[in-house]
């Protein structure tokens, strides 16, 4: 029971015997290979970074910009709202600076999928950070040249469908959105 009420808190991670996780994000069971330190060509841990939005995709008053990081090599997902998008918001570049320094890397991979706004992040953060930072940029919005990144902005989306779907059920009412995160 205990357990059931701690997960019950943020449903994460995944667990198939939750039926709020199963009807959200219902996936088979993993079929996990041993993770091993994977560099990109110069050797480097990578990180991943891209914009999400959530909310009113036709109304930007009702839209809220995300920026989401993921760690390539042990899959760790961090995000933040965003002011704006680009270096103006010091307040998420401060946070990835230190959400970098939780993975304990001194010298990284920064990549994103080119976007103008997020190379100007990206930029402050190589400026500001001690270690090594090298930014890998793919042609701009190029989301395939950044599966994952991709993939970390999904399961962020899956969380946020799970969070609201948990609080549905317990204020016993649907929240309507105008755009489905």
């Amino acid at each position: 029971a205990r357990e059931v009420a701690e997960h019950n808190l943020t449903h994460c991670p995944y667990r198939s015997w939750c039926e709020i996780c199963v009807e959200t994000r219902g996936r088979e069971d993993a079929h996990r290979r041993d993770r091993e330190f994977v560099p990109d060509e110069a050797g480097l841990p990578e990180i991943g970074m891209d914009y999400d939005y959530y909310g009113d995709a036709e109304d930007a008053a009702r839209r809220v910009t995300a920026l989401i990081t993921k760690d390539k090599n042990t899959g760790m997902l961090f995000g933040g709202v965003c002011e704006s998008k680009g270096p103006g918001d010091s307040w998420i570049v401060n946070k990835c600076l230190k959400d970098i320094e939780l993975l304990g890397r001194q010298n990284v991979c920064l990549k994103t999928d080119g976007e103008p706004a997020l190379v100007a992040v990206q930029s402050k953060i190589v400026g500001s950070r001690e270690g090594t930072t090298q930014p890998r940029n793919p042609p701009a919005y190029n989301p395939e040249s950044n599966g994952v990144i991709e993939k970390g902005v999904q399961d962020s989306n899956a969380q946020l469908r799970t969070i609201k779907r948990a609080l549905e059920l317990h204020i016993g009412e649907t929240i309507d959105v105008s755009h489905p995160v």
